[in-house]
């Protein structure tokens, strides 16, 4: 999965170097595919909120291969304002429509 340069953003601002670079790592070897027609600025956002939770890199990233909808949900961006959630949690969305 090519990320966008406001999730590089996002990660770089919020995460240390070792975490950081387990993420990149992660996220080249994953196929965007497996989420359907889903935005991939907010299949990532999931992704960081979920690792901001604490929870485990590999383990989301399991997660997110195998059932991306409860990721979406667990994030808190499983609905049509997920720009304004990321927005609130990160004083900037990805480009597009907001709402």
């Amino acid at each position: 999965m090519i990320l966008s340069g406001w999730a590089s953003g996002v990660i770089d601002r919020v995460f240390d170097a070792e975490v950081r670079e387990d993420l990149y790592i992660r996220f080249s070897g994953l196929d965007q595919r497996i989420f359907d027609r889903e935005d991939p600025d907010r299949m990532a956002s999931a992704i960081i909120l979920k690792c901001l939770q604490g929870h485990s890199v590999s383990v989301i990233f399991e997660e997110a291969q195998t059932d991306y909808r409860d990721l979406l949900m667990e994030s808190g961006v499983e609905d049509l304002d997920w720009r304004d959630v990321v927005a609130e949690r990160f004083g900037s969305a990805p480009p597009g429509r907001m709402g």
